[in-house]
């Protein structure tokens, strides 16, 4: 899958389509981690600004401060498109 995925970030013809499944995939990784991470750190855990995923590996960082500088094969993935609202739990009293 690595391989596909360099394959699709390397190549200058790649449809607007490639690239919609690509940042899908670099916003599920990055929930995955920041997911990880909540688990891991308690029900106060800081707010990253983002995380960093390289495109060939598809793993990734949490980013705590400042704008990271990317190396040529990482995306970075804002806080605001990591965070998915939890649904809100109704009660019916």
């Amino acid at each position: 899958m690595a391989y596909v995925t360099e394959q699709l970030v390397n190549n200058p013809s790649r449809s607007h389509e490639d690239m919609v499944g690509l940042r899908s995939l670099f916003i599920t990784v990055a929930r995955e981690i920041y997911s990880t991470y909540r688990k891991n750190h308690g029900t106060n855990p800081r707010r990253p600004v983002g995380a960093v995923i390289n495109h060939a590996s598809q793993r990734g960082q949490l980013i705590f401060k400042g704008k990271p500088i990317l190396l040529p094969r990482e995306y970075f993935v804002p806080f605001e498109e990591i965070e998915v609202l939890e649904p809100e739990v109704q009660t019916n009293w």
